[in-house]
């Protein structure tokens, strides 16, 4: 009976590892993360930005404020939906906002089950 038991906790064991790999947060992997986004901090380059998500902005705007400022908006869009925008002025992170996914738990494990994107 013993035998049987630890028998069946070694297979969870074995076959929940890899979800629980997968589904960690890695801080020092690149991508469209919340992660990510809270490691982008005022005064960064456009480089340092793209080196933490791992990609250049997939749109980018030019803002124009009240006398002679102009700003640049960069916004990035992770395969969940998600979106980080931000502003940058004289090349270097002024402003940033964060747009949360509103995709659903089943497309989630969808997306998962189908690998990383070609």
């Amino acid at each position: 009976m013993k035998k049987y038991l630890v028998i069946g906790l070694l297979g969870i064991s074995l076959g929940l590892t890899p979800l629980l790999l997968a589904i960690r947060p890695w801080q020092d992997r690149p991508g469209i993360t919340k992660a990510n986004f809270d490691r982008v901090e005022d005064g960064m380059t456009v480089a340092n930005v793209e080196a933490i998500f791992g990609e250049s902005a997939s749109a980018f705007g030019w803002v124009c404020h009240s006398g002679s400022r102009i700003s640049k908006f960069a916004e990035w869009q992770g395969r969940d939906g998600a979106i980080a925008g931000v502003v940058f002025v004289k090349d270097v992170v002024t402003m940033k906002a964060w747009t949360a996914s509103t995709e659903s738990f089943a497309g989630k494990i969808r997306r998962w089950l189908k690998g990383p994107a070609r």
